[in-house]
């Protein structure tokens, strides 16, 4: 292999290993980012507005919860997860 041949692959492999750390740390920052729904409050607990993810019930009129009452109260019918405050 000649050394401009492998200059250019040294290149190809520096660049896919930036867009893979570039990628990474844009993954890492939509974790951090906490959703926020507002005028939402849990059924449950209260707290408003929503902050994560809304569980509302797809059988009940107006019930939603927040996370943590999703993982630990009991509710008689399923939930549709909401990740973004703009869906209803």
């Amino acid at each position: 292999m000649t050394n401009e041949k492998k200059q250019t692959k040294g290149n190809k492999l520096k660049c896919k290993k930036e867009g893979i750390q570039k990628l990474f740390k844009e993954i890492k920052v939509q974790k951090c980012k906490k959703i926020v729904h507002n005028r939402v409050e849990c059924d449950n607990c209260h707290v408003a507005p929503i902050i994560g993810i809304r569980y509302k019930c797809l059988i009940c009129r107006n019930f939603d919860f927040c996370e943590k009452c999703e993982n630990t109260v009991e509710h008689a019918h399923a939930f549709l997860k909401i990740r973004d405050s703009k869906q209803n």
